[in-house]
């Protein structure tokens, strides 16, 4: 799941080679910066970041299932704006609203270029 939120962006991946335990989550960003931000405004007791070098992620985290809902059920309860670009561009800056403009901008062309008509895939193990 990607997550583009008012702290940052995060991909959260179940890693079963993690061998921490069943019932946990990765969090992964690329900007360590997001994790500040994570835990201050959402995540206080979050676990140590762990830096992994030659990864598209180098910042990580695990953390148990139902502590990711409570985090990300706090995110939901601080929705207080009525464009999420305009809160990126006053809380994290102008450049990386932009980015986040680009990622609005491909998924807005998605529209044409997906045929809406075919069933979504569900991931089986």
């Amino acid at each position: 799941m990607w997550l583009f939120t008012r702290a940052g962006f995060f991909s959260v991946v179940d890693k079963d080679e993690n061998e921490r335990g069943e019932g946990e989550v990765c969090i992964r960003a690329r900007i360590g910066a997001d994790f500040t931000r994570l835990r201050d405004l959402y995540f206080p007791d979050m676990p140590e970041v762990v830096i992994e070098e030659n990864t598209d992620y180098p910042y990580r985290i695990y953390v148990g299932k139902k502590a990711w809902a409570k985090v990300t059920a706090l995110m939901t309860e601080d929705i207080d704006y009525a464009n999420f670009k305009g809160m990126v561009a006053f809380e994290q800056g102008y450049d990386r609203s932009h980015l986040y403009g680009e990622v609005w901008s491909v998924m807005f062309n998605s529209e044409r270029r997906l045929n809406e008509k075919q069933p979504a895939r569900r991931h089986i193990r």
